[in-house]
């Protein structure tokens, strides 16, 4: 008796009572029961256990049996009319597995429940979801939190990397190398570092440890452009922050140098210029020091939206006016 019998008993049924089949589960593991002990009592271990002068306990056996292949059956039995509502079901304990494909990772992160630095899955025989609502934002520098917070305010699936993690769900990785499949990613959104103005970690392979005035620090960004390129699915779109740096009367265009890189890899939907406000710079001492020194105070980052070229996507063809 194997898990394949009970769904040809299950098919039978189903050929004498249509909708109705599911109305006879106990019906159909009492006659297999009855198969199974009898199987089981003409098996080679049955046999074994009589030649040890030991009483073969058929039921015993059946129980784990039983177990192990009734949540299958019932699955079987329910994921036709689950998949005609365009849904999908898996075995719960499937989700405590690791490296879990994409798709199940976004329902792992959606049940997980967090206390501090464990996590706990709900105890559910049987998890049912809908995959068109699993679109999953992913922040490769994450920093603080924010984008991971603001994700699980607005309901939206979301994994945050960060080198040097400072949030409890987000995942310590270098952004140089994501750990997610091709083509997996919906949305990717990510503040990197404008230079080395700020002091993030003591990692050498921070790059927030590197000058916007060196070429290093574009090349290694680059490095995270090609990596959200591979994980981005086609026609889906990138968001990046950026800002300048004006530093001793310096000024080094961060945002236009790292934009002509991104332009070998996506496709500009917009450009968009964020005002810093409540900023330090956005302070009376500044703007005094702005105009006796005559220069001016850098009042926006770059948010540069781009998209990942679908294989379909032609050319523009512009109408055009005499």
């Amino acid at each position: 008796m194997k898990l394949k019998d009970l769904i040809e008993m299950y098919e039978d049924k189903r050929r004498q009572h249509g909708d109705k089949a599911y109305l006879y589960i106990s019906e159909i593991f009492e006659e297999a029961r009855e198969e199974y002990k009898e199987e089981y009592l003409a098996s080679p271990r049955a046999q074994r256990l009589r030649a040890e002068g030991k009483v073969p306990d058929a039921e015993q056996s059946w129980k784990p049996f039983k177990g192990a292949n009734f949540e299958k059956l019932i699955l079987y039995i329910i994921r036709q009319e689950i998949e005609s509502l365009n849904l999908k079901c898996v075995p719960g304990n499937l989700l405590g597995r690791k490296n879990l494909p994409i798709e199940l990772s976004r329902v792992y992160y959606n049940l997980v429940i967090k206390y501090g630095r464990f996590s706990v899955l709900p105890d559910a025989d049987l998890v049912i979801y809908n995959p068109e609502t699993c679109d999953v934002v992913v922040d490769p520098m994450a920093g603080s939190g924010t984008t991971v917070d603001v994700c699980k305010e607005e309901g939206r699936e979301v994994i945050g990397y960060d080198l040097t993690p400072k949030h409890p769900e987000i995942i310590q990785n270098n952004a140089r190398n994501i750990p997610l499949p091709d083509k997996s990613a919906d949305l990717v959104f990510i503040d990197s570092p404008y230079g080395d103005n700020v002091k993030y970690s003591e990692n050498p392979e921070d790059i927030g440890r590197i000058s916007c005035e060196d070429e290093r620090f574009y090349h290694e960004l680059e490095k995270v452009a090609i990596e959200i390129h591979r994980i981005l699915k086609p026609g889906k779109v990138m968001a990046w922050l950026i800002g300048d740096q004006w530093v001793k009367k310096n000024f080094t265009p961060v945002g236009f140098k790292l934009y002509e890189r991104l332009t070998k890899y996506f496709e500009t939907v917009d450009l968009i210029c964020v005002v810093r406000r409540g900023q330090s710079s956005h302070t009376g001492l500044w703007h005094y020091r702005a105009k006796k020194n005559n220069f001016y105070l850098r009042g926006f980052k770059y948010l540069f939206i781009m998209r990942k070229p679908a294989p379909s996507a032609g050319k523009i063809k512009w109408a055009k006016y005499k």
